[in-house]
Order: C-alpha cells, then sequence, then structure tokens
C-alpha cells in the first residue's frame, strides 16, 4: 500500500485537467499584469541594468551590433553574449530611449517562457502540473 498521500485530490486534479485552456488563459493574464504593471516607473539600477542598457545603446551609437562597449571602449566587465543587448536595442526602437524600452524585452521573455512551459509541460507530466508549474 502506498503511504504517499497524492500531490492533488483526484477531484482538483480532474477539475485542473477540465479547465486546463481557460486556467492557463488566465494565468497567462496575470502573469502579463505582474511583467508589464508599471515596467517604465520604477528605478533603475546602477550596478546591473543601467551598465547592460549603455551597452546596449552604444551599440546602437557605433552600428556595431557584436561588440559591447562601455564608455566608447570594449566593456571587461560585460561577459555576457549580446543577445541581451540585442533585445534592449529592439525596446529602444518600439519604445524609444526610456526604462520602458530597456526592460520591455525581459518582460516579454518571461512571458514566452510561461507560455513554453504551459505548452511543453502538460505532454511530459500532464495539465495539472504545467498549471502549477
Amino acid at each position: 500500500m502506498n503511504d504517499k498521500p497524492p500531490v492533488f485530490s483526484q477531484t482538483f486534479g480532474k477539475t485542473l485537467e477540465k479547465y486546463y485552456v481557460p486556467l492557463a488563459l488566465l494565468l497567462m493574464l496575470l502573469a502579463s499584469y505582474n511583467f508589464f504593471f508599471k515596467l517604465g516607473n520604477l528605478p533603475v539600477w546602477d550596478w546591473d541594468e543601467a551598465r547592460y542598457a549603455t551597452n546596449a545603446y552604444e551599440m546602437m551609437q557605433n552600428h556595431d551590433y557584436g561588440i559591447c562597449t562601455y564608455g566608447h571602449t570594449v566593456d571587461e566587465w560585460n561577459k555576457k553574449p549580446f543577445l541581451g543587448s540585442w533585445g534592449i536595442i529592439l525596446g529602444y526602437r518600439i519604445f524609444g530611449f526610456g526604462v520602458l524600452g530597456m526592460r520591455f524585452y525581459s518582460a516579454l521573455s518571461c512571458l514566452l517562457i510561461m507560455a513554453l512551459l504551459l505548452w511543453l509541460v502538460p505532454k511530459v507530466w500532464g495539465r495539472a502540473p504545467a498549471l502549477v508549474a
């Protein structure tokens, strides 16, 4: 006999399975609100966020999208791939040079990861764990 309690009660698990699509859409809507609410109004952190924004800005000014610069010299501090800088550049092109343009790609990436989880997890573990994940 199995002494472990079930992760989900049978009724709760069946309800999650039955209403998966509306619940997943509701989760995506709630996540969208959480990710994008006051995205352009919060302060910019100097130590990390501002440096990446400067890298992206200088990439646009130099028309060199393969080298991160800071103070118009090669940025030795930033060892991350420049894909993040490209995301910031895309946000700058869409929303202009501001905090919203700088942070847009991060919020969109979080939303896309959540959508990917809601699409892939049910194929492996089922719909109820996907909603919890």
